[in-house]
């Protein structure tokens, strides 16, 4: 007996005939194998699309976020209908169709969700996989959104665009180049615009390191046959005012590149490659703040005795929003005092005459871009603001207390602390050359570069990161206390430096030997976002502990914790990481060339990612540590006990610090294990024991615990 079922209902045959191919195709057992369960080895952990999508299904089935849309079976065919137009399922002929619509206009459609497609989605995505999908205020090329035509519901799409058999060509030469390298020499034959050609096909690539390393190809070859970056773009930065019309600036910016000597493809490529973007204009805290220039002077000279400003101890010392004769706008340092005098035209021209100077990447000959007084006239608007001028309230407040400290509270970076010199002097004078952690060294501070510099070419540390020749010592100062303005955070600002390239890489290195390590032996989190899933797992795992369980709980705050430690034990805690590593048949750590990725893998190479081995590491760690300068108050400081301060390494050494003292606390307690759990946020850590209510010794066990993770730490930590 057979029943007949109707499934789909058309009066074209063409679309009948694509349903059954489709249907053969899912539901043949001899064709299709979807769905049916093998014997294989299980897959190793999900990856982060995964991760991610578990989590945020995680999230939606607990009833916080609903949605309308609704998704279809995996037996649904994908089914189009263009708004006041008939359904079908011939979608390539549906966007062929709407090719012919002008572009800029915008079409709906209404999808019936599904994950079927009768043209196959590698064909429509290879096809039509430009064309532009509106997703809420942005648009997206159309090969990343199969999710979203998977969901029924209306679907808006604009510049339906069809790939042409000459540019799939191309793909294809550019598959074949990367099989063969030889073939490469193919393309110093080529015209600059044909090698934009290729430069476009190469987005037709599905997946991202491939469109990367087609577009890499042929940058590199245009560069060294006409000396032309092509990746690079040109980025107006212009500073806000609302009197500025941004689109007025951003037409005049491609009628400028319309007047270079370039050839229409380059041209093209680069006008629509133009970016017009708003820079914030200097707020209160860049206009009044000069802490820094204090702190690098060393100037400790009183003269506040004869003002009439709040005083402490003889001194001034005030917050400035507590002073009456400051003005609204200056109360807090991150307000944007207005500018509304005249000259806007001019600081206009200035800034586009400087976001142009330099165009000599796009090959020789170029000059510079001028523009005349009218062009830019246009982009400023002639109708007149109120006269309320804040940046003159701004600068009369900085003229009246010159001469005095200004510098932001530490936490608080909106209050500004006024204060005189001498406080500020003694403040530098207690954290840094006073501090039994800095020695003063005699040598400028260009020998002691080119002492670093000698010592990291010794290493060989240019193939972590190139050395910066432009680099400088970090210039130290200090920011008071929220809480307590006497008491003072020293900052130790090390982006300048010539190592730093190399520094961030090992960073990066460390962090991922932390985090690679079991979460059940380090407790760290990477992020405060973390700690109530952290919880959740902590309470459950408390309640199998016992019947009537209970839990003793306590929070430490280890007080100068990258100041104190001696090197030997920083040395030995990353001794003891490579060995953990090493034991398990790994040689060192692939850091992602973008990005803040790391891997672990037995290979010689990671595309997309660079090694580092765990002696370079090692070796990187001790350079830190014997070569940690700053300068405060003109004097060159060098750190001889602690982790080195403000570097990208400090972090995870002080982490890995504190994830060896608990491993070797785990140790110890043996099957007591079970009954402890803990958190730990850099210097933050917070312990869990689990007791028996019903039992008075079983709380006393806890306590000892407790007591025995005081003392886990190292004895020169307080």
């Amino acid at each position: 007996m057979y029943v007949v079922v109707s499934v789909f209902f058309s009066a074209d045959r063409r679309e009948l005939e694509a349903v059954e191919r489709t249907l053969i195709r899912m539901w043949s057992p001899s064709l299709n194998s979807k769905g049916v369960k093998r014997r294989s080895r299980r897959r190793r952990r999900p990856g982060r699309k995964e991760r991610r999508e578990a989590v945020a299904s995680k999230v939606k089935g607990s009833g916080e976020e609903k949605t309308e849309r609704k998704v279809e079976g995996n037996n649904t065919i994908v089914a189009l209908r263009r708004d006041g137009g008939e359904r079908t399922v011939r979608v390539i002929e549906l966007l062929r169709s709407l090719a012919k619509v002008p572009r800029g206009v915008k079409t709906r459609m209404w999808s019936d969700g599904g994950r079927s497609w009768a043209d196959n989605w590698r064909v429509v995505r290879r096809t039509f996989g430009e064309s532009r999908v509106i997703v809420g205020k942005r648009t997206r090329p159309l090969r990343k959104c199969k999710k979203l035509f998977g969901v029924e519901g209306w679907i808006m799409v604009r510049d339906v665009v069809e790939a042409t058999p000459r540019t799939l060509k191309l793909k294809q030469e550019l598959v074949s180049i990367f099989k063969d390298r030889r073939k490469m020499r193919l393309l110093y034959s080529k015209t600059q615009e044909e090698l934009v050609n290729y430069y476009a096909a190469a987005k037709l690539f599905s997946e991202k390191r491939s469109r990367s390393r087609g577009r890499r190809v042929i940058s590199d070859v245009l560069r060294r046959s006409f000396g032309l970056s092509i990746r690079r773009r040109i980025v107006v930065k212009v500073e806000f005012d609302e009197r500025i019309k941004k689109s007025k600036v951003v037409n005049l910016t491609r009628q400028g590149i319309g007047r270079l000597p370039l050839n229409n493809a380059i041209a093209g490529m680069v006008r629509r490659r133009n970016h017009v973007v708003w820079t914030r204009s200097p707020n209160v805290g860049d206009i009044i703040h000069n802490h820094r220039r204090f702190a690098a002077d060393g100037v400790s000279e009183c003269i506040c005795t004869s003002m009439p400003l709040p005083k402490e101890g003889g001194h001034v010392h005030f917050r400035i929003g507590n002073w009456d004769g400051c003005p609204t706008i200056a109360r807090n340092a991150k307000n944007v005092p207005r500018n509304v005098k005249d000259g806007l035209v001019a600081r206009l021209s200035k800034k586009l005459a400087d976001n142009f100077a330099d165009l000599s990447w796009l090959g020789k000959g170029m000059g510079q871009m001028e523009f005349a007084q009218e062009e830019i006239e246009i982009c400023v608007s002639k109708s007149r603001t109120d006269n309320c001028d804040d940046a003159d309230a701004v600068q009369r407040v900085r003229e009246g207390l010159n001469g005095l400290v200004c510098c932001p509270l530490d936490r608080n970076p909106g209050d500004t602390l006024v204060m005189c010199p001498v406080t500020y002097a003694e403040g530098m004078k207690t954290t840094s050359t006073a501090n039994d952690g800095y020695v003063i060294r005699e040598e400028s501070e260009d020998e002691i570069i080119n002492l670093l510099h000698t010592e990291y070419g010794k290493r060989k540390f240019g193939q972590i990161g190139e050395w910066k020749k432009d680099g400088k010592l970090g210039r130290a100062y200090i920011l008071p206390k929220h809480k307590d303005t006497a008491k003072y955070r020293p900052i130790y600002p090390t982006f300048s430096e010539p190592s730093g390239r190399a520094c961030k890489k090992v960073a990066r290195a460390l962090n991922g030997m932390l985090f690679s390590v079991p979460e059940s032996k380090h407790f760290n989190l990477k992020s405060v976002s973390e700690l109530c899933d952290r919880l959740i797992g902590i309470n459950q795992r408390m309640r199998r502990a016992y019947k009537d369980v209970q839990v003793l709980s306590d929070s430490y705050d280890i007080k100068d914790m990258f100041s104190r430690l001696p090197h030997a034990t920083i040395v030995s805690v990353v001794d003891w990481f490579i060995w953990w590593f090493g034991s398990k048949g790994l040689q060192g750590v692939f850091v992602s060339k973008r990005g803040k990725g790391t891997m672990f893998s037995k290979g010689k190479s990671v595309d997309g990612f660079q090694f580092i081995n765990f002696g370079m590491i090692r070796e990187f760690v001790l350079f830190e540590l014997g070569g940690c300068f700053t300068v405060a108050r003109r004097v060159i400081l060098q750190q001889v006990v602690g982790i080195p301060m403000g570097k990208s390494t400090s972090p995870p050494l002080a982490c890995m610090m504190c994830a060896k003292a608990k491993w070797d606390f785990f140790v110890t307690l043996g099957n007591d294990r079970r009954l402890v759990a803990k958190l730990r946020y850099v210097d933050d850590p917070s312990v869990f024991v689990a007791f028996d209510s019903r039992r008075p010794e079983s709380r006393r066990k806890a306590e000892e615990i407790i007591e025995s993770f005081e003392v886990c730490y190292n004895k020169a930590l307080p």
